[in-house]
């Protein structure tokens, strides 16, 4: 019998010395044995170097997140950080103690725009720099629309 072969839209996103694969949960299937089934094929594991997929050879540095519009007034979108396991058939879902990436920093010739996570809350903050305050502005707000638009 053939392996099932699935294609499911992901970003790769590399940040200090962490790595991981992001996925809307939309694109996901709900329940969760499935859902784990699939990071685990596309990280590679259990494979010790992981070699038929994105994980990084190590359970540390095998992470994802699932990204997905908040229901809740005030919070634009949720997220689940996952860490694979290399050598088990495990994903382990944590919230904040699996960190997979500080932020995500775009760097522009008139500044840049760096997402961080809350420590707190499942939103993210959003901080510019620009030649001045009209221009970091419009890059901070270029990038929330930018989220925003993913995630419908």
């Amino acid at each position: 019998m053939a392996p099932m072969i699935y294609t499911i839209p992901t970003v790769l996103m590399r940040g200090g010395s962490s790595k991981g694969l992001y996925f809307l949960a939309s694109d996901l299937p709900w329940h969760s044995a499935e859902r784990d089934r699939i990071l685990l094929a596309a990280m590679g594991s259990p494979d010790v170097r992981q070699i038929d997929g994105m994980g990084g050879g190590d359970d540390q540095t095998s992470k994802v997140m699932i990204v997905g519009p908040s229901k809740r007034p005030g919070i634009d979108v949720e997220y689940l950080f996952a860490q694979v396991s290399v050598m088990r058939n495990l994903v382990e879902m944590a919230g904040r103690e699996v960190v997979l990436l500080d932020g995500v920093k775009v760097l522009h010739e008139e500044g840049w725009v760096l997402a961080l996570p809350d420590l707190e809350e499942p939103l993210t903050h959003i901080w510019a720099e620009g030649a001045n305050d009209v221009d970091a502005w419009r890059l901070a707000q270029e990038y929330s629309r930018r989220i925003r638009q993913l995630l419908r």
